[in-house]
């Protein structure tokens, strides 16, 4: 065997031996400490501290403890001690009401400004304010045309307002013959559109009304697409797109799934109703409002409120037919 070897070993577990031997001691002397100031007489407190100390409220630990599970265990709790309610502001009545298993606020029921006839959501609207307002939610109903019926062509037209009352709702008659209905989704039939207006008249109307506007809607480019209309991407609130909205990875949910998991609502059942999906994509934007329009102002740096003056006339007033009339 080497002898640097045999040299290193006792020299390394001296060195051990010596610093256990350290520790020891310096714990020997925290106990010694402990002990005496445990041992120190009542002589050698000030008596300032004697002064403090009987004022002083003796604690009791271990009862109030024991007091602690006892109502722990009972399930009676103070009622000084509960939580305060988290409120949010900017929430809509209906989505209270609906999250406290209360009927939803009544509503004043649809405004009919073109004569066709539509069912009300009621938990959909909300509020009695029936002017035009600065948001507006658009929702159309296709028909087939063309070969096969491939391409799509605008039969019926729904803007609500900010609370869901009815803006302007009409069926239009296509520029093309109609070779599908799609009745069993769009509700559309053949008598619908014997009398409807053009096609450039709605038009016209919708152009007027979403103008300076901001326009709601789920995937609205396609509603956009076949009116043959733009509308600045500043203004456009698609809940297609929003991110919060998106809870299924991979693809964007459809209204109808968004409206089951947002707003715990049931709607598309069978024949759409482009009135009732108008409302729908408004009362998810109304949920999300401040949170959207706050990223809106960060992605197009707009400073301030960024707010232009519009007319925003009562809906069942003379001034709001005068104006898209005009």
């Amino acid at each position: 065997m080497n002898r640097s070897a045999t040299l290193k070993r006792p020299r390394t577990e001296a060195r051990r031996s010596v610093s256990r031997s350290k520790k020891m001691i310096g714990k020997r002397k925290e106990a010694h400490t402990a002990v005496s100031l445990r041992k120190a007489s009542s002589a050698d407190i000030s008596s300032n501290w004697k002064a403090l100390a009987s004022t002083l409220p003796i604690s009791k630990k271990n009862s109030s403890r024991r007091i602690h599970f006892s109502k722990r265990r009972s399930g009676k709790v103070d009622e000084s001690k509960k939580r305060a309610e988290i409120w949010f502001d900017d929430v809509d009545p209906a989505l209270v009401a609906q999250s406290q298993g209360l009927a939803p606020p009544e509503s004043s029921g649809p405004i009919q400004t073109s004569g066709t006839s539509s069912s009300s959501t009621s938990s959909l609207v909300t509020g009695q304010n029936t002017t035009l307002g600065r948001c507006i939610a658009l929702d159309c109903e296709f028909v087939g045309v063309g070969p096969n019926g491939k391409d799509s062509a605008l039969a019926r037209c729904s803007l609500v307002n900010h609370h869901g009352h009815i803006v302007y709702d009409t069926y239009c008659k296509p520029k093309e013959p109609v070779v599908d209905y799609r009745t069993w989704v769009s509700g559309i039939k053949a008598k619908h559109l014997t009398d409807a207006p053009s096609f450039e008249e709605v038009q016209r109307i919708v152009g007027k009304l979403i103008q300076d506007r901001i326009l709601v809607g789920h995937a609205v480019k396609n509603d956009l697409k076949v009116l043959f209309l733009g509308h600045p991407h500043r203004l456009i609130r698609d809940t297609s797109h929003y991110a919060p909205l998106q809870f299924v990875k991979g693809k964007s949910p459809s209204l109808k799934r968004l409206v089951q998991h947002f707003l715990h609502t049931e709607i598309q059942f069978g024949e759409h109703s482009s009135v009732e999906d108008a409302r729908a994509t408004m009362a998810l934007y109304r949920m999300h409002r401040l949170d959207w329009e706050a990223k809106v102002r960060k992605d197009f740096h707009i400073k301030g409120k960024g707010k232009r003056r519009i007319r925003k006339p009562d809906l069942g007033s003379a001034e709001f037919q005068d104006f898209i009339k005009a």
